[in-house]
């Protein structure tokens, strides 16, 4: 068994893990059509966190603008909002 293998994934799944809400790396893996998700993208400068969905040929964001599928480096499902 390669260990260090091993434990190089499981540092990169823990680093993925916010608040027990998974990042998927767009490039492995796409949400379901329409459905909202935050995504992560670089810019030039900053990279940024956005609501966004994917409409099966490119991401939109801000009202309905397209967005180069290139600069999405990860998506989630929103998180569930608390409860009152």
């Amino acid at each position: 068994m390669d260990f260090d293998k091993i434990n190089a994934e499981m540092e990169q799944n823990k680093a993925l893990l916010i608040g027990g809400v998974q990042w998927v790396d767009a490039e492995i893996e796409l949400p379901v059509a329409y459905a909202p998700v935050l995504v992560c993208f670089k810019n030039e400068w900053v990279s940024a966190i956005r609501t966004a969905y994917w409409c099966g040929d490119s991401w939109i964001v801000n009202g309905n603008k397209p967005i180069l599928t290139d600069k999405i480096t990860y998506w989630m499902k929103l998180p569930n909002p608390p409860c009152a």
